[in-house]
């Protein structure tokens, strides 16, 4: 029996803009191959903090809770690719100041409470293909998204692949309207 699950925290979009990221994906797949990332899986991730120890889950809620959450709005108008992992991604056009600093915020409290995190830098992306590559390219239609979830994840490995399990989520209503 395992004691750690590999968890990450992000936003997940609601089925209106899953819908629209699938048709983004499928686009992309059929321009470029690779492997669909399963409807089911598709997010924005904020904090990836690996395996973690089951008993810290309540504790890591409890921070998610206090992190500030608020809804905001993002406009994906990118796709790209980070060649290195093969993966091609949905973005946005520029840096998005309220979602940065929730990043932020969330990576300085976990660090602050001995969370493991990985600090290779924040991107913000939705990852739509794995085993493939892309010249960046504007999204067209870009996709707007009243982002008003965020959620902790477990990443399973299934025989069918991976699964992401929400363990805890914060949902707000409340906000920023605008992009930047």
């Amino acid at each position: 029996m395992t004691h750690t699950a590999r968890l990450f925290i992000g936003l997940t979009p609601p089925p209106t803009v899953r819908q629209q990221l699938v048709a983004a994906r499928d686009q992309a797949h059929t321009q470029f191959g690779g492997k669909a990332v399963p409807e089911a899986n598709l997010h924005l991730t904020l904090a990836f903090l690996g395996q973690t120890p089951l008993v810290r889950i309540a504790e890591l809620s409890t921070l998610i809770d206090q992190c500030g959450f608020m809804a905001m709005t993002l406009q994906l108008a990118t796709i790209g690719s980070f060649s290195r992992a093969n993966v091609v991604w949905a973005g946005l056009s520029a840096r998005h100041i309220v979602l940065d600093g929730l990043a932020t915020r969330l990576c300085q409290t976990l660090q602050q409470h001995h969370f493991s995190i990985d600090t290779q830098g924040f991107n913000a992306h939705v990852t739509l293909l794995r085993k493939a590559i892309c010249p960046a390219h504007v999204l067209t239609p870009a996709i707007n998204w009243r982002a008003s979830q965020l959620s902790l994840y477990e990443s399973r490995s299934t025989p069918d692949g991976v699964e992401y399990q929400v363990l805890h989520r914060v949902i707000s209503h409340t906000g920023h309207d605008h992009a930047t």
